[in-house]
Order: structure tokens, then C-alpha cells, then sequence
């Protein structure tokens, strides 16, 4: 694959402009040129760019790391991916975990998330570096700019954590409200939609997941079948606004009454109506005060 300097950005968390002047003292980098001078990079250079930003943003001067030959600059950052993950900051364990992605090793991405998890618990994790890091590969693969086995292979470490954690709580019986999970048809990608799962269980939620792909129907069929409080939509895919506002509306038409949540592309969610009964919820931490303020509710 093929980078820009403003897919390095994103991927790496270095600004363009730092990048430049890594490259110019430092020699750090060797992108190619087009024909317009436009600066291309490929998968070796993007790899080694996270390396040096997991190694920068543990402490380490850049002249320093200029230095390094590629066996010393391995073998850095293995020692620092080896560091309690308390002694570095959340964008050195992105740009780790990011390194180990492009290499597809699954066992190095495990280790980095268990070690997170202890650290700093699920949902500060989820916060911090799970969610950051979806944001990242998926407006790159958008883009067509990286390939999707990154995301995908990404994508199932993060469900199987989320899923695992979720299995620990303690099963209770006495629920305070039972939550309708689920995605629109044609949608997928559900690991918001997990830790959503995730965050009401810890709170005694009862909670029916669908998951991905479920028809409008079936939902308005679950909803006048059982009892059903509240309904939370992840609506992930860029789509239409008209496209959006008339999925919105005729959910909330067949099913009157319900309380219905909507989380998920933020471009789309901002510019559609929401009918009355409709909450959008832009971050995990509004989502979290609605759990916990059932007044709120």
C-alpha cells in the first residue's frame, strides 16, 4: 500500500509537520516522490514511523532514535512494549498496537490489550484506545487507503475482549430496565454496539442484543411482543441524510412510545430531525450519565 503524509498523521498521531522535519535533520524516512513531488510512503516506512512514535512518545529524543540501526530500533521498542503499560501514555500503546496490526500478530495485540485492560480497566480502554483506534483504520480503509484485513483482523481482537469481559459480570435477576440492542440491516460492525451491551450489564440492565443486520420489521415485531424500555440503534455506515432521517422516522413511527437511542457516524446523526423520543448520544460518557441517572431516562 501506498500513504500520504496526512494518512501517516492519522495513523501515527505525529503531525505533518513534525514528520517533515523528522524527515529533513533526521533522515528518518525516504518517501518517494511523484511526479508533482508529492511525498508517497509504503507498509516498511509506515511501520518504522510507528516505531519511532511508540519510542517518542515513551521518552526517547528523536536525535537518539535517528541513530539507532533497524536491529536496535527492534529492539527498543520490543523492551518498551514490555513496560508496564501505566508508565506510558494511551498514544504509545496505540501506536504499539497499530505496529502489531500491520503484522497481523495476534499475540502481541492480545498481550497489549490484557495488560490495558488490568491497567485501566475496560471502559477507559474502550475510551482511550479501542475506540480511537476503529476511528483511525476506519476512515483510513474508507479511504481505500489501507487494506481491509487490517480492520477486520483489528475488529475481532476488540470484539473477542469486549465479549470476554462481558461473560465476567456476575448474572443477576432483578433488572432495572431491559434495553433492544440491535443494528440497522446492511450494518455490521458491532463492537460499539458490545460495549454498549457491556456498559448496561454492569449496570443491571437486562439487556436483548440482535446484533447486526436486523430488519425493521423484525424489530417492530419484538417491540409489540415484549417488554421492551428502551432501544439503542448504533448507526455506523455513511448513508444519505434523507436515506437516515426516513429509517429514523419510520422506527420511531412502529414503534410509538418507545424511548429510542442513536448512536454511531456522527456526519449523518448531527443533520438529521430527531423525532421526539429520540436521543443521540455523541460519547460514551453521555451514554454512561444516562445508565447511571435513570431520571435521565
Amino acid at each position: 500500500m501506498n500513504y500520504s503524509i496526512s494518512d501517516l498523521e492519522k495513523l501515527s498521531g505525529i503531525q505533518s509537520h513534525t514528520i517533515r522535519v523528522w524527515e529533513r535533520r533526521y533522515k528518518i524516512l525516504k518517501p518517494l516522490r511523484t511526479l508533482g513531488n508529492t511525498r508517497k510512503y509504503n507498509d516498511d516506512e509506515l511501520k518504522k514511523l510507528l516505531s519511532i512514535a511508540t519510542l517518542n512518545k515513551s521518552g526517547v529524543k528523536i536525535s537518539e532514535i535517528s541513530k539507532l540501526s533497524p536491529v536496535d530500533l527492534h529492539k527498543l521498542v520490543t523492551r518498551a512494549e514490555k513496560l508496564e503499560v501505566g508508565q506510558s501514555g494511551f498514544e504509545v500503546i496505540i501506536a504499539q498496537v497499530l505496529n502489531c496490526v500491520f503484522e497481523f500478530d495476534e499475540q502481541k495485540v492480545e498481550i497489549l490489550f490484557n495488560r490495558a485492560i488490568q491497567t485501566f480497566g475496560l471502559v477507559e480502554c474502550y475510551k482511550h484506545i479501542m475506540y480511537p483506534l476503529l476511528v483511525r483504520l476506519g476512515s483510513m480503509w474508507l479511504k481505500h487507503n489501507i487494506c481491509p484485513s487490517n480492520e477486520h483482523f483489528l475488529v475481532n481482537i476488540l470484539r473477542q475482549k469486549i465479549i470476554s469481559e462481558t461473560d465476567a459480570i456476575p448474572i443477576v435477576t432483578n433488572f432495572q430496565n431491559t434495553w433492544l440492542l440491535f443494528l440497522p440491516e446492511h450494518e455490521d460492525h458491532d463492537v460499539g454496539l458490545l460495549f454498549a451491551k457491556y456498559l448496561l450489564k454492569k449496570a443491571d440492565q437486562k439487556v436483548i442484543y440482535l446484533g447486526g443486520k436486523v430488519p425493521l420489521s423484525d424489530i417492530v415485531d419484538i417491540v409489540k411482543t415484549t417488554s421492551i424500555d428502551r432501544a439503542l440503534v448504533f448507526m455506523i455506515k455513511s448513508r444519505s441524510i434523507n436515506e437516515a432521517q426516513q429509517y429514523i422516522d419510520k422506527l420511531t413511527g412502529n414503534c410509538e412510545g418507545l424511548p429510542v437511542y442513536v448512536a454511531g457516524n456522527k456526519e449523518v446523526l448531527e443533520r438529521v430531525e430527531k423525532p421526539n423520543g429520540v436521543t443521540w448520544l455523541k460519547t460514551v460518557t453521555q451514554f454512561e450519565e444516562c445508565i447511571n441517572n435513570q431520571g435521565a431516562l
